[in-house]
């Protein structure tokens, strides 16, 4: 019992990632995104739409690739209705 324990929490710990590996992949993004502000987004996105897709990834099952989904899909959205106006 208590090295299944052992086990699981080192299973864990070696599949968490870094700091380093988690500022490399920030930078990618950011690097292949739009140069947009945070408070930016956040005002375009409204606050009902983040506070819902928080709240999807906190309690959904597979909740963080939903919110991905759907972020996606809003900002597809957002876009394409850009291009037609433009």
């Amino acid at each position: 019992m208590f090295a299944k324990r052992i086990k699981a929490f080192l299973y864990r710990w070696r599949n968490q990632p870094n700091r380093k590996e988690i500022s490399r992949l920030v930078k990618h993004y950011e690097e292949q995104t739009a140069k947009i502000k945070t408070g930016d987004a956040l005002a375009l996105m409204g606050e009902d739409n983040l506070l819902n897709l928080i709240r999807i990834s906190r309690y959904a099952d597979m909740g963080e690739m939903k919110v991905l989904e759907f972020a996606f899909s809003l900002g597809y959205e957002a876009g394409k209705a850009g291009r037609e106006n433009a």
